[in-house]
């Protein structure tokens, strides 16, 4: 049989081809006829059709055969294993498939099709998404399973606790109610996302948490098998919902092997983490889970995902223990992915920027690392999508030209100073490599195949300085972005900046304990402390303590008061001092909290150094030393360059990390200080 020749679709018409596929009854081979429609024609003849979802998986074998008219189409095991499950008994079902619709021989029309396919699955009627679970998808699942058998003993243990009901919840409001007081109290703003007053919480909470917790009691922890299939998955939510439980039912509180296995193997299969699944199931209307025997709509999940909260940039669907934070990993990508179908229609306001959606998906996978780029464009809406898809530009044009529409669109330098794709130790210069070939320091390396997350605390990742966000600013550096405080040269090779050089890194310095409460034990700060310190006038002791948690507390992450400043300082020095633990120099536990929080964030990771003129310095521990300290207008932290040479046209420095340099957080640099007026200049950024 002759191989398939696709018919050319219109340059000049927006056009899509529509897989009608035959039914079982017509034989047991997948038969079918493709037929172009003109996609934005209004007409009685436009004919409605679904969209499938799946994993193309890695190294994908073309070993099964569509035939389409008198012709033969290659397809994988695992898509021809779908389309026999899926396809109608006695009525030919119309679909919209990537493998099938679009000429993957043809880059040309692959990149019009990958333009048009937020619009595709828009215009569909359903989306089906197939979680089955083929070989080539349980891998995920494999890892996430063997972290949670290694927990099975530590789960077992509380089975007295659940028997204990009662007294549980009794705990867990209590602690609940202190956590909203507090939010609200600082921030102003009702946590309680649900819209029920106090009475109707509590009654929702026992009936969620009474029968979930009514299951651990009855389930045989003998007979729990830490491996669970899709199928099991499904039939476990659909049942859960019967009970009207959901996500939040669980509280803060973990669940056993046993349970987990089976939302694990719902939520953790790859078809979650690849980046062109985001889009399909954010789009369409209607999202419809498909095993080979269960089915579960996009509606149930929802109401199962019922209380996460924010998601942005920098934040997770769920605050601080909200939810327990292994169910928060099982979970956290279908919740970013109904937060982003809420942006679709819009009840959540216009979130949808190129650098929001990037970020919030920046952990997704992706065969072709140009796809976590292009894989996304369909969510962003088209005032903000000046990037167009071509796949014959390399990878390092690409994140070059995307960086670099995100400064012109957000008129800052956050994707310097907070990239949510800065990976610790791994440098943004080239000191150590690791970075797409030929990408200057300042674009985004998109591709980082690494990326470490925090989902328990709500953050995408504690490891940026964090210097704020839309609604909040935690520092404020270098000011503002002007028009003419940026530009790009040698054919965007070089972003030139202005600012100034504060001093250089001197000594990397023996690091704090990373464990707050060790400190005053050892010789570790002493001889830090004495004197003043010359960029702000204050005591050297505070000054230490103000950089070690970067001037704030947490959560939320918010800037030090006059008087916790106080209140710190004098149980740092009493701790120093005397060696007490800070609660016998004076703190309560919750003052404890707010501050050992930051600690943690910072000294798991980032490195303490000291500069000229004694500055207190925060940086990646690849810092060198001499390497220069800069504040640049429109960068919220200071920027640690490493100068790389100089020409006629000024001197060229690479970006190695962001920075917190105490006493030039808040526009210092520009401004007359103690240690005087710096001169600001032209900065070539490689």
């Amino acid at each position: 049989m002759t191989t398939y020749e696709y018919e050319p679709l219109s340059d000049t018409k927006r056009q899509i081809r529509i897989l009608s596929l035959f039914p079982r009854s017509r034989g047991a081979q997948l038969q079918g006829h493709l037929r172009i429609v003109d996609f934005d024609a209004q007409n009685d003849d436009s004919q409605p059709y679904e969209a499938l979802s799946y994993v193309w998986g890695h190294d994908p074998v073309f070993s099964h055969v569509l035939h389409i008219d008198s012709a033969s189409l290659k397809l994988t095991a695992h898509l021809a294993n779908i389309l026999q499950h899926i396809r109608l008994p006695d009525e030919e079902r119309h679909l919209w498939i990537d493998a099938v619709c679009i000429n993957q021989g043809d880059h040309t029309e692959q990149g019009s099709q990958v333009e048009m396919m937020g619009d595709i699955y828009r215009r569909c009627v359903r989306d089906l998404a197939w979680i089955g679970d083929p070989s080539s998808e349980s891998v995920e699942v494999e890892e996430v399973v063997a972290e949670k058998v290694m927990e099975e003993e530590s789960y077992k243990k509380l089975e007295n606790g659940y028997r204990t009901f009662e007294a549980w919840l009794r705990e867990f409001r209590g602690w609940s109610g202190r956590f909203e007081r507090r939010i609200r109290d600082l921030t102003g703003v009702d946590s309680n996302t649900t819209g029920n007053n106090e009475e109707e919480d509590e009654e929702e909470l026992d009936r969620e948490h009474g029968y979930a917790y009514q299951h651990y009691r009855d389930s045989d922890y003998d007979d729990m098998q830490p491996r669970s299939t899709t199928e099991d998955g499904l039939a476990f939510i659909k049942e859960l919902r019967r009970h009207g439980v959901t996500l939040g039912g669980f509280g803060g509180h973990g669940v056993p092997p046993g349970v987990s296995a089976k939302l694990e193997a719902v939520f953790c299969t790859r078809l979650w983490s690849r980046i062109w699944i985001v889009q399909e199931l954010s789009c369409a209307k209607e999202v419809l889970l498909l095993t080979e025997n269960q089915s579960l709509s996009w509606k149930e999940i929802r109401k199962f995902l019922a209380r996460a909260q924010r998601t942005d940039i920098h934040h997770f669907p769920w605050g601080r223990g909200i939810v327990e934070s292994g169910l928060a990993k099982i979970f956290f990508r279908a919740a970013e992915i109904d937060k982003q179908r809420d942006v679709e229609c819009g009840s959540k306001g216009d979130d949808s920027t190129l650098l929001d959606v990037l970020a919030r998906f920046c952990d997704r996978e992706s065969t072709d690392s140009r796809d976590r780029v292009y894989g996304l464009l369909g969510l962003v809406p088209q005032k903000y999508r000046h990037v167009s898809v071509d796949y014959r530009i390399s990878e390092a044009k690409l994140f070059v030209d995307v960086t670099a529409e995100i400064i012109r669109q957000t008129q800052n330098l956050d994707i310097l100073c907070q990239s949510p794709w800065e990976r610790r130790g791994v440098p943004q210069c080239s000191r150590l490599g690791g970075r797409t070939q030929d990408l200057p320091s300042w674009a985004v390396d998109f591709a980082a195949p690494e990326l470490l997350w925090d989902v328990g605390s709500g953050y995408r990742s504690r490891e940026i300085m964090f210097a704020g966000d839309k609604t909040r600013r935690i520092f404020s550096a270098g000011g503002d972005l002007t028009r003419d405080s940026w530009s790009f040269q040698d054919d965007m090779k070089v972003l030139k900046l202005h600012g100034v050089l504060v001093g250089r890194i001197g000594t990397y310095q023996t690091q704090p304990p990373a464990d707050m409460g060790e400190v005053g034990r050892g010789s570790w700060g002493r001889d830090l402390t004495d004197g003043k310190y010359a960029a702000t006038g204050e005591p050297k002791l505070q000054a230490l303590l103000r950089t070690l948690v970067t001037d704030c507390s947490a959560y939320p992450m918010q800037r030090l008061r006059g008087d916790e400043i106080q209140l710190y300082v004098s149980a740092f020095r009493e701790v120093l001092e005397t060696g007490k633990n800070w609660f016998d120099a004076g703190l309560d536990l919750c003052e404890y909290g707010a501050i050992e929080n930051m600690w943690g964030r910072i000294i798991n990771n980032w490195a303490f150094f000291t500069g000229g003129e004694g500055l207190f310095i925060l940086a990646r521990k690849h810092v060198g030393e001499g390497d220069y300290i800069s504040v640049i207008e429109g960068a919220k932290v200071p920027l640690i360059l490493e100068r790389v040479g100089h020409d006629g046209e000024g001197e060229y420095f690479e970006i190695v990390s962001p920075a917190y340099v105490h006493g030039f957080m808040d526009g210092e640099a520009f401004a007359p200080g103690l240690l005087g007026q710096f001169l600001k200049r032209e900065l070539l950024i490689v």
